[in-house]
């Protein structure tokens, strides 16, 4: 998407979106209470983690579970679970915005 072309210049630029957006959003295992923390103060985040989702059968309803931060519990919308399956077999790699639920 980043570096979807032949000129040496895009490709740099393209690359530096990638490494940015990675360094800002990728949650490492160590750090997952930091960003837990940042969630609360600002109210938002956008995080890249392992997110696989199971059906609570008791609640009849889909729940999250984010690998590196940590979190299990989160409803996810059945349209989400239709519309990405895999998330249901292992998980899937993904960019989320996670929200406090008081805001």
């Amino acid at each position: 998407m980043y570096c979807a072309s032949d000129d040496e210049a895009t490709i740099n630029e393209g690359l530096s979106r990638v490494k940015a957006i990675l360094a800002e959003n990728y949650v490492r295992p160590d750090e997952s209470e930091k960003i837990k923390s940042k969630i609360r103060e600002v109210g938002q985040f956008k995080v890249i983690d392992k997110v696989s989702v199971k059906l609570n059968e008791k609640k009849d309803i889909y729940e999250a579970a984010l690998t590196n931060l940590t979190i299990r519990g989160v409803h996810i919308p059945p349209g989400l679970v239709k519309k990405y399956e895999k998330l249901l077999v292992g998980g899937i790699w993904c960019i989320v915005t996670l929200l406090t639920s008081t805001r």
